[in-house]
């Protein structure tokens, strides 16, 4: 498929973008040689992103043997703002201001009660608290990622579905908020957040193909005032080729146990009374874990997967739930040799901010990943990617 020649420039720009971020420190002949393009090409596309504000030029190399100018380093300008990444739960939320690299400079924590069909000015108002404690810090700014329970179409920036929210029917969330803010923001399932925080960690850029067990544990609520049971929810997140893989419809990693009956609530086949308990009775934990790990060795040997990360809440009872998966994960596989020798089963690199960074990580694969403008259609991320842009160069 031809692609037209603004887009073309627009790719070339994301590519040289990417690899700035990627290397910290690179001149412009080098960028030239790693992507194969013309002096010409370089030297346009990195006055633009100078004019933006978000690279700079940094530092002089040495002199090459044979004489002529001193190459000159390009870099991320990190200074210049930050990305904030939001967890957002019913009952609580979690928040990182991460600069341009995704380090974390700072979190934020605290409860609430977001009541059914009152999503939107709930987050409104945590975005406008946030960002005054950021121009507190002097911190600009530049764009907002949020991670939420329940399916999540990520490229138009609405929730479709969500049981903890009360939502049953699409909500264009992220353009609400956009309207209201005037700052760029996208919205991301919290599973995929975790999936998105592991690829944001150097630490473990060997692992391409992997999979994050978002597993959740709200406060205790009394059996008789709840109507749907939630006290342990598990959503994953799944990354192929060092992408998270979102789905035909952006169902992936919605989860319900193959044991799950009819006459059980949440995802297991244990009765209501049991899933309350599940904070309190090490045997009901073990039901429930054995059915999960049974299910996720299957994904992980049939996928073939080099990483499982355990992410929220049931990080606390990882010494209880990786031994059971490592011996389904050994169970399950058909071959006297077992790929699960060197399979490392780990706690996410971020521990109770993983959904936060991860959210906060969206946006920075938003505006220095290498889009895909054969398939991006005008989606929401694309045109958040130019007024990303847009909105640095006004600032």
């Amino acid at each position: 498929m031809l692609i037209s020649k603004q887009t073309q420039n627009k790719l070339n720009i994301s590519r040289i973008l990417h690899l700035i971020w990627k290397e910290q420190g690179i001149s412009r002949s080098d960028i030239a040689r790693r992507l194969s393009l013309d002096k010409s090409t370089i030297t346009d596309a990195t006055q633009k992103l100078l004019e933006t504000g978000v690279i700079e030029e940094w530092k002089q190399g040495e002199s090459k043997p044979r004489g002529g100018r001193r190459p000159t380093y390009l870099r991320i300008k990190n200074g210049f703002g930050i990305v904030v990444g939001i967890e957002f739960r019913p009952e609580s939320y979690r928040a990182v201001f991460c600069d341009l690299r995704g380090d974390i400079l700072h979190s934020f924590s605290g409860v609430q009660e977001v009541q059914s069909g009152t999503i939107t000015p709930a987050l409104s108002d945590l975005i406008t608290n946030l960002c005054s404690q950021a121009q507190n810090l002097n911190l600009p700014v530049i764009a907002i990622g949020i991670g939420l329970t329940g399916i999540v179409d990520v490229r138009k920036g609405r929730i479709l579905y969500s049981i903890p929210f009360q939502i049953y029917e699409p909500q264009n969330l992220a353009e609400q908020l956009i309207e209201i803010h005037h700052l760029p923001i996208l919205i991301e399932n919290d599973a995929n957040a975790c999936a998105w925080a592991e690829l944001n960690n150097s630490d473990y850029n060997n692992h391409a193909n992997f999979l994050a067990l978002l597993g959740e544990i709200p406060p205790a609520i009394p059996l008789e005032e709840t109507t749907h049971v939630d006290a342990f929810s598990v959503g994953i997140g799944l990354a192929f080729g060092r992408r998270v893989y979102h789905g035909t419809d952006n169902f992936a990693g919605e989860f319900r146990s193959i044991f799950w009956a009819g006459e059980t609530e949440g995802q297991f086949s244990v009765s209501k009374a049991d899933l309350t308990r599940f904070a309190s009775d090490s045997r009901v934990r073990e039901q429930i874990f054995s059915e999960l790990a049974r299910q996720i060795a299957l994904l992980v040997n049939t996928l073939n997967l080099n990483g499982i990360f355990i992410c929220g809440g049931m990080e606390r009872y990882s010494s209880e739930f990786i031994p059971l998966l490592d011996h389904y994960i050994k169970e399950n596989w058909s071959y006297e040799m077992s790929i699960a020798r060197d399979l490392p089963l780990l706690n996410s690199s971020y521990g109770d901010l993983a959904v936060a960074v991860g959210s906060a990580a969206v946006i920075l694969d938003t505006l220095f990943g290498i889009p895909d403008y054969h398939h991006e259609d005008g989606g929401l991320s694309g045109r958040i990617r130019d007024l990303i842009l847009g909105h640095m160069a006004r600032s």
